[in-house]
């Protein structure tokens, strides 16, 4: 078969399940991956020949993505920040939206040496991205699932970046009255789909991504933000700043959390989307 042969068997099988576009975006993420050929050279080259052993990959790959497995997962990595992560069904898939909250922090602070703390790091992918640019940084990434930061130590190691990485449950007491220093950043992407959002998601987020990781019910679904605030009101330096990914449809609800809180110069920032998407926030000074 040709690439574009077995594109278009791919691209009109993926239509059915998938709008026009994402079916475009895997196609070629995943003929990259599999004949190493980029979008520009899969064009450029339609009739060069692709080896059955290649092919035999790209198929069985096809009838995973048919039963909406994630890309990601079938593949096991992803871009993020400029380096490659490793993704297993034990971490959530790094969105592109949590790409634009580290680009957000990493901009404000171009030359950062001190201490940056990565709440709810699952595959390390802030942690690590962060390092990389900040070699000079001290990172710390927390995570209640062992399974995640096994993932996120691997890929500290792939990197070859000096991240730590430590196990706690942030909405226990235990982590409360543990004595970390203080932070110059707090970032973090906390669990915050209510369950009731639950039914609009997409099958491969449902039935493949850890749900732990993802949602909180409808009851208190700023559970994890309230730890959080409260837990950075101690432990944020006196000039440090929070960076903290939301929920779209409680932005205000957020903001006025953090106010509750005693954090001031509170910036609410969008996706590409247009969604409300980030917060940055800084303590006020006693």
């Amino acid at each position: 078969m040709t690439i574009k042969e077995i594109w278009n068997q791919v691209f009109n099988t993926l239509k059915s399940i998938e709008n026009e576009r994402e079916a475009a975006t895997v196609s070629y993420y995943l003929l990259k991956h599999y004949t190493g050929l980029d979008k520009i050279n899969i064009s450029l080259y339609p009739h060069k020949k692709i080896d059955s052993k290649t092919i035999a990959k790209i198929q069985n790959a096809l009838e995973k993505l048919k039963q909406h497995q994630p890309i990601q997962y079938i593949i096991g990595k992803v871009d993020f920040g400029g380096i490659s992560i490793n993704v297993n069904r034990d971490v959530l898939i790094p969105r592109p939206e949590t790409e634009e909250l580290f680009y957000w922090l990493t901009t404000e602070h171009a030359d950062f040496k001190g201490k940056i703390i990565d709440l709810c790091t699952g595959s390390g992918c802030i942690a690590i991205a962060f390092a990389k640019k900040h070699p000079q940084a001290e990172v710390l990434g927390i995570d209640h699932s062992l399974k995640a930061l096994k993932v996120a130590k691997e890929n500290a190691r792939l990197n070859n970046v000096n991240v730590a990485f430590e196990c706690h449950d942030i909405l226990s007491r235990e982590f409360r009255e543990i004595s970390f220093p203080t932070y110059d950043i707090i970032d973090g992407n906390p669990p915050y789909v209510r369950e009731s959002e639950k039914k609009d998601m997409h099958p491969k987020v449902v039935n493949y991504e850890p749900s732990q990781a993802l949602f909180v019910t409808d009851e208190q679904p700023l559970i994890f933000y309230h730890a959080i605030f409260l837990w950075a009101n101690r432990h944020l330096s006196p000039k440090g700043k929070l960076f903290i990914e939301i929920n779209e449809n409680l932005a205000k609800e957020t903001m006025q959390l953090l106010q509750a809180f005693n954090f001031t110069t509170i910036e609410l920032r969008y996706d590409m989307q247009n969604k409300a998407r980030m917060i940055k926030a800084e303590k006020i000074l006693d």
